[in-house]
């Protein structure tokens, strides 16, 4: 029987900002310390054990953390790596975040979320995820946008 140590895992971070397309309300917000740290991805860590069943299934949370809504962030895309010999990835569903903001911004046609398990040369085994929010049916963004913390993906996994 394996027993599953730890559960490995390397989040890569690339945000799309949304500088671009102007906003309904173009307020600025007062500089402050938290504007200073930039938006990053947490993983929860879970515990099995003493000795994982073979087949267990279990759930990680991915976190975005620390955003500022007037730097205007309306997507990530992440991958989180982890040890094949020990771990499936069997799925991933979208966390409650981006569907929140999605219902408070007047006409959004809602949230983009694709997921892809895979195993490729540069990244090894990994599941890829991308995020949106959507803009309204006329292609422009209201406010509120993407602000604080909350938890974004739950991924699921079996050991193996």
């Amino acid at each position: 029987m394996k027993k599953v140590t730890n559960l490995f895992a390397t989040l890569i971070l690339t945000a799309i900002m949304l500088n671009a397309v102007p906003l309904t309300n173009t307020a600025k917000a007062a500089p402050s310390a938290a504007a200073d740290t930039p938006p990053y991805l947490s993983v929860s860590s879970t515990t099995l054990g003493p000795s994982p069943v073979l087949g267990q299934l279990f759930n990680i949370t991915v976190s975005l953390n620390n955003v500022n809504q007037f730097a205007n962030m309306i997507a990530v895309q992440y991958r989180l790596q982890y040890d094949n010999n020990t771990l499936q990835a069997v799925s991933a569903a979208e966390g409650p975040y981006f569907n929140y903001f999605a219902s408070l911004e007047p006409g959004s046609l809602g949230t983009l979320f694709q997921y892809n398990i895979q195993n490729n040369l540069t990244y090894g085994w990994n599941v890829m995820i991308s995020q949106a929010l959507l803009p309204n049916a006329t292609g422009k963004y209201n406010p509120p946008l993407l602000n604080g913390s909350g938890v974004i993906a739950i991924i699921t996994f079996k050991v193996l």
